[in-house]
Order: structure tokens, then C-alpha cells, then sequence
């Protein structure tokens, strides 16, 4: 299966509400948005358009090391590069059910 651009954007932003629901379900007030595909383009635009003053920190969640693409392009320290913002990067632990 081919996917296209408008493909990906539709099952995130299911997978966003899915989570937006499941955080609010707890008793955390969430907003969310889905970004560029690039990880480091998407923060880069949600700066621009709120400003670094509309964030106290941001946090990088990815899969753990030896799976994570995001890992493996440095995307945690390409963001920090770029902003003035600290960056702290969650991995992921598998967790059994």
C-alpha cells in the first residue's frame, strides 16, 4: 500500500485524539497538534508561530535507542541546537502487560 501525505495526517490525527481523549480521561488538561513529518520542522513551526515564551521546556519522547528513528537522525539534539529552550529526551521502556 502507497500512502500519501493526506493518509499519514488522517491517522494522526486520530492517534492524537485517541491520546488527547485518554489524557483528559485522567484529569490533565491537553492540546496537541499534528506537525510537519519532520520532528525538528515541526517544532521549529509551532516557535514561530507562539513564541519561545509560550514554552517552558520541550520533551522528546521516542522508542528506545536501538529502534527509534528519531534517535538515529539526532533529532533531540538537532532540536536543541535550535532553540534556547531546554530539551529533555524520554526513551521508551517496554513494559509488560
Amino acid at each position: 500500500m502507497s500512502w500519501t501525505e493526506g493518509d499519514r495526517r488522517a491517522v494522526a490525527e486520530v492517534a492524537l485524539e485517541e491520546a488527547r481523549l485518554a489524557f483528559t480521561g485522567q484529569g490533565f488538561a491537553v492540546t496537541g497538534e499534528v506537525g510537519d513529518a519532520n520532528p525538528s520542522y515541526a517544532v521549529s513551526d509551532v516557535l514561530i508561530r507562539l513564541g519561545p515564551d509560550a514554552f517552558d521546556e520541550i520533551i522528546i519522547s521516542t522508542l528506545p535507542l536501538g529502534v527509534s528513528r528519531w534517535v538515529h537522525l539526532d533529532v533531540p539534539a538537532r532540536v536543541a541546537r535550535t532553540t534556547e529552550l531546554p530539551v529533555t529526551h524520554v526513551v521508551a521502556v517496554h513494559a509488560d502487560a
